[in-house]
């Protein structure tokens, strides 16, 4: 135990060193290599990519190396699919748990919202509405609106949870836009961007609201399809 603990400020300490020598997409030099330049050891070295990896701000290739990488939702993820091994409920408790998270999100991206949110924002409601787009396009300019909220806010640990959950928000995506329409969700977008436009925080609020819940109705089956 007291290896372990006079260990971990010398695995903080280079957890930090890595992602501050290395920027994104960029791959880590060989391990021996890297324990050289680093003046550690290479066990130490190990532990700190380990819990790099375990951040999501790190990932082995098989043969290849080690590459920086930005994905929050790496361990989210694991987790979710082992305690909800079913993508449906895995879905319908994400879309629960947006309700309780994204409508006081827009009010505060009404009330925080800079010019350039906003027109970003406009930017991706453009995309989203554009008839000709395909639904990975559409997916993904729906997948932006929200995201541009989230930032908008200026809460950023509201800001990485949601972005934590992107495979999620992908798949939630899919299937709620199957099931509701995009007209109906773009109709729904546009009451969210007018009210975040007009700085009205308890509107967002209530326009984001129904939003999920229309998202969330789609998803949960209607009482007569359960089976008895």
């Amino acid at each position: 135990m007291a290896d372990l603990l006079r260990r971990t400020p010398l695995v903080e300490s280079i957890c930090a060193r890595l992602l501050q020598d290395h920027g994104d997409d960029e791959w880590l030099p060989p391990e021996r290599q890297l324990a050289t330049s680093l003046g550690v050891s290479r066990p130490a070295l190990r532990e700190a990519i380990k819990r790099l990896e375990m951040q999501g701000l790190l990932a082995s290739r098989h043969g290849v190396g080690v590459q920086v990488v930005d994905l929050p939702h790496t361990p989210v993820q694991a987790v979710l699919e082992r305690v909800l091994p079913s993508s449906v409920e895995r879905i319908r408790q994400f879309t629960a748990a947006r309700r309780l998270i994204e409508p006081e999100l827009a009010h505060l991206a009404a009330l925080n919202a800079r010019a350039s949110d906003l027109k970003a924002l406009r930017a991706a409601q453009a995309r989203f509405s554009r008839l000709d787009a395909t639904i990975a396009d559409t997916v993904e300019a729906d997948l932006e609106f929200h995201r541009i909220i989230a930032r908008a806010a200026g809460n950023r640990v509201l800001a990485l949870m949601i972005a934590s959950m992107a495979p999620l928000e992908a798949d939630s995506r899919q299937a709620t836009l199957t099931r509701v329409g995009p007209a109906a969700a773009r109709q729904q977008h546009a009451l969210i961007l007018d009210a975040i436009v007009a700085r009205n925080g308890p509107a967002a609020r209530g326009a984001m609201l129904a939003h999920l819940d229309a998202a969330l109705t789609a998803l949960v089956p209607p009482p007569s399809s359960v089976s008895r």
